[in-house]
């Protein structure tokens, strides 16, 4: 095992900079660390102890996922109930389970102008490219996934 050694007679820095280690090695997917030993230092400074070791294949994967998925919730800008409009066009089809059933083609197109309004109906808490699901207020469309950025804030409507 290899052992990381802190020693500082500024008791303050240390305990500063033994806090920003940590955050760094928790993001490091290669590498384990466990719970820092502080020892005592003879003039009130500081020392610790910090065991390291390289990470299983199992706990990389974890580290890995678990920072991912911690990046995408922190950069999510909307939220299930939002108003949003279209930045861009949005044009696909989506298959209807109905017609599906009965045999015939049941692809459904859409063609979705910039600046249509619709709601946040789902969020989606994993990576993905299209985290939003957002029902469309223009009649017949089904709910779509959507880019983040292909999404703004719709304006508050007047109350005429």
């Amino acid at each position: 095992m290899v052992q990381l050694r802190l020693m500082t007679d500024d008791k303050a820095l240390g305990e500063q900079v033994l806090e920003l280690l940590q955050e760094v090695l928790e993001d490091a997917v290669d590498l384990q660390a466990g719970e820092p030993t502080r020892l005592t230092h003879r003039s009130g400074g500081f020392r610790a102890v910090l065991d390291l070791r390289p990470a299983s294949s199992d706990e990389q994967l974890l580290t890995a996922v678990r920072l991912q998925r911690e990046r995408h919730l922190g950069g999510l800008l909307f939220k299930v109930g939002d108003e949003v409009e279209l930045e861009i066009r949005q044009s696909g089809y989506w298959v209807h389970e109905g017609l599906e059933d009965e045999g015939e083609d049941a692809r459904m197109f859409y063609d979705l102008a910039p600046g249509t309004r619709g709601r946040v109906v789902m969020v989606r808490d994993y990576p993905n490219p299209y985290p939003y699901v957002v029902l469309w207020e223009v009649h017949g469309h089904p709910e779509i996934g959507v880019a983040q950025y292909d999404l703004r804030r719709a304006p508050r409507r007047s109350a005429n």
